[in-house]
């Protein structure tokens, strides 16, 4: 968007607010959503709470901040009352490409800010954690990310998509911890799930995390790191690749961004943005837990959360900058 909404200093700005108010842990969200999930929403959305009045303003706050972000974006575009050089940011590529209507713009915005916030941060915090937990593979990351350099404008995304370990390490990351543990979706119709008859209009739990640690589907270490888990070897050459099932028996068995016609619109933009993230970390710094013993639990109400956040203690890798890409 190329708008500066400066929280990093202003901890009340509105937008802060929203997203406090909703993602932030606390004992009272996971009752609200236990009852959110039990209960006629209808019925939920009556309660006096704090959160409701989130709840309800915080479209509408979140509908008028891209709209006038949009059209913002289109007038200056229209005027040619912009640099070159910020015309490939989301909201431009998008309004540039005449392929959305303002309302479809408008809503992708929202989508961004909404959900892809908090997801790709609670991600990526996992990755740290889990690349210091463990360092033989932190190690061989980084060896792998050294030989594939350098990571040059416009061929980030391809070069960074090709590196089967890199990758393996976020598939592996999003099975263990997927951003949202436990989503809803309702039947459009009469169906059945194995001998439970589920008529149209229910609301039928999902739990991503539960499946993706499943012992019946990844095995005795289901709860471990395991990215080689997710590389084949091919026979006689020796090249190594990323597989899409991760040990599994089948590559439905993953399901942090769900599968068919509802998956998550925001995949391959929420794993791009992974793999950037990781690669940069791992690229510039030698980083390790500023506690090495502490053991993390999520703490997220919607996300999945570290506990506490992710603390770590970084150490630049080189002297001078060779990666200027990333």
């Amino acid at each position: 968007m190329r708008h500066d909404f400066d929280t990093l200093h202003n901890h009340k700005h509105q937008l802060i607010q929203h997203y406090d108010a909703v993602f932030e842990p606390s004992v009272a969200k996971r009752i609200f959503l236990q009852i959110n999930m039990l209960h006629p929403q209808k019925l939920v959305m009556k309660i006096p709470i704090k959160l409701n009045r989130f709840m309800i303003e915080g479209p509408g706050y979140l509908h008028d901040l891209c709209r006038s972000s949009v059209i913002r974006r289109r007038d200056q575009l229209e005027s040619h009352d912009i640099k070159s050089d910020h015309l490939d940011d989301l909201l431009s590529v998008m309004i540039r490409s005449k392929e959305l209507e303002e309302q479809e713009t408008i809503d992708q915005m929202r989508t961004f800010l909404s959900v892809g916030h908090d997801t790709t941060a609670s991600s990526g915090g996992w990755a740290m954690y889990l690349l210091c937990k463990n360092p033989s593979i932190k190690a061989r990351l980084c060896a792998e990310l050294d030989e594939n350099g350098p990571y040059d404008v416009p061929d980030i995304c391809r070069k960074l998509e090709s590196l089967p370990l890199l990758n393996a390490i976020c598939n592996e990351t999003l099975r263990l911890y997927p951003a949202l543990p436990i989503t809803v979706r309702e039947a459009a119709c009469d169906t059945r799930i194995l001998d439970t008859i589920v008529p149209k209009g229910t609301w039928v739990i999902m739990s991503p995390w539960a499946i993706n640690r499943s012992r019946a589907i990844w095995g005795d270490r289901a709860n471990d790191f395991r990215p080689d888990a997710w590389l084949t070897t091919e026979p006689g050459t020796g090249k190594v690749h990323v597989n899409n099932h991760g040990g599994a028996s089948h590559a439905f068995s993953q399901i942090s961004f769900l599968h068919g016609p509802r998956i998550c619109i925001g995949e391959k933009f929420a794993r791009a943005e992974l793999r950037c993230l990781v690669a940069a970390m791992a690229l510039h710094f030698d980083f390790e837990l500023a506690d090495p013993d502490e053991e993390k639990t999520h703490a997220g109400v919607f996300t999945a959360r570290p506990n506490g956040g992710i603390i770590l203690k970084l150490k630049r890798r080189h002297e001078t900058d060779s990666h200027s890409g990333i």
